[in-house]
């Protein structure tokens, strides 16, 4: 909770802020326990030595050590993981020694055999061969995805969709891609389903893009199912066709779910599982979600503010007053949060006053989004969501 309290508690940080924190939190004690024992090995060697050894050696060592202590100190990356390595290697005592690799023949004048460097041989080239085989896929694949931001910055949605494309099938296990695929598909599927005449056509394909935005948003999950933003994005792939499939909606709270059961200290994911109620009209599981929003995170302006309309449609028009005044308390005079918030706040006291002198208790019905679709399209069994751990 007290993360909540800074300016970066709406950040999302892919690394710890030193590489030992990262190793633990990917890898567990193990892994940290392999990092110490190599530091320990290293500062062991060279402890002493730097007075008996030659100027280009102190150099290396000195360069071993600061890049050691930069691991310790600051985020990892792959060039410093890189230069740390290289200067172990550089590092490392070195001891000659002879293996024969030819077997002597009896025959004078005969050729030794050269079977045992083969052997030798074989297994290293393989080896190479399959590291920079895959390592020019994973390269390659990267700097495609790079190009795919480009095109949805131009607003090239098919060059962006068949880039990812290619992109997946070079590496198929890095659950980033497969997420910004499953967006681009349900961003295609969107703009097409704004036609005002929709052909049969059109509703194939949208419902192949559903279904393929789905399935790349259950592979992303699948691929990281403790990732929080991973259930996030599958949950809003499922939000965004609440008006085009039936069943969406359960599917959408389930994984919201999810993702707030890996992530509870976050608010804004309770804030946008309270919005799914509210747009169901469940207003009691809405108010639910958003006062632990608001527990989590009570200066949050927006999490009061959802709070607000919720205890609205409930009828609850004191409690919606009171987090209106809140909410203005939060925001800045001079912005146009605080006008959007100010007028809410006006309709609130003219619609107390009103049911005051009229002893009216009733309140009309939300009304629902009509689908865009019709009929609207039913969800395969497969469209499911991945089982939870939980």
């Amino acid at each position: 909770m007290g993360y909540n309290a800074t300016r970066l508690w709406a950040v999302k940080f892919t690394t710890a802020s030193n590489y030992p924190l990262t190793l633990l939190a990917e890898v567990g004690l193990l892994g940290l326990a392999g990092l110490v024992l190599l530091y320990w090995k290293v500062f062991k060697e060279i402890a002493g030595k730097l007075s008996g050894i030659f100027d280009y050696q102190k150099a290396l060592v000195i360069s071993l050590i600061l890049s050691l202590l930069f691991l310790a100190l600051f985020p990892a990356n792959i060039p410093l993981l890189l230069a740390a390595f290289v200067l172990l290697a550089a590092n490392a005592a070195v001891k000659t020694a002879a293996i024969p690799l030819f077997v002597p023949t009896l025959a004078e004048n005969t050729p030794a055999s050269r079977i045992p460097a083969v052997i030798l041989a074989l297994p290293i080239i393989v080896g190479v061969g399959f590291l920079v085989y895959w390592g020019g896929k994973v390269y390659s694949a990267e700097y495609q995805f790079r190009k795919v931001g480009k095109f949805l910055a131009a607003n090239e949605g098919k060059a962006a969709y068949d880039t990812l494309r290619n992109v997946i099938r070079l590496n198929p296990s890095v659950d980033r891609y497969r997420a910004t695929y499953s967006q681009v598909n349900l961003a295609l599927a969107s703009a097409i389903a704004q036609k005002k005449d929709l052909t049969d056509a059109d509703r194939t394909t949208i419902a192949q893009l559903i279904q393929q935005a789905i399935r790349e948003g259950q592979a992303t999950v699948t691929l990281n199912p403790q990732r929080a933003g991973n259930w996030e994005i599958l949950a809003r792939t499922y939000q965004a066709i609440m008006s085009f499939a039936t069943g969406a909606d359960a599917f959408t709270i389930q994984t919201y779910s999810q993702a707030v059961a890996l992530d509870p200290t976050q608010p804004n994911l309770r804030i946008a599982l309270g919005g799914v109620y509210y747009a169901l009209g469940r207003f009691d599981d809405a108010i639910k979600a958003f006062e632990l929003a608001v527990l989590a995170k009570p200066d949050l302006a927006n999490g009061h503010y959802n709070l607000a309309l919720a205890y609205r449609e409930k009828g609850e028009i004191d409690k919606a007053i009171e987090q209106m005044n809140l909410v203005l308390s939060l925001v800045k005079r001079d912005s146009k949060d605080y006008e959007i918030a100010k007028t809410q706040l006006d309709n609130l006291e003219k619609r107390k006053k009103e049911k005051a002198e009229t002893g009216e208790t009733l309140s009309p019905p939300s009304s629902a989004q009509p689908p865009v679709l019709k009929p609207p399209l039913t969800l395969p069994e497969e469209a499911t969501p991945p089982a939870t751990s939980q």
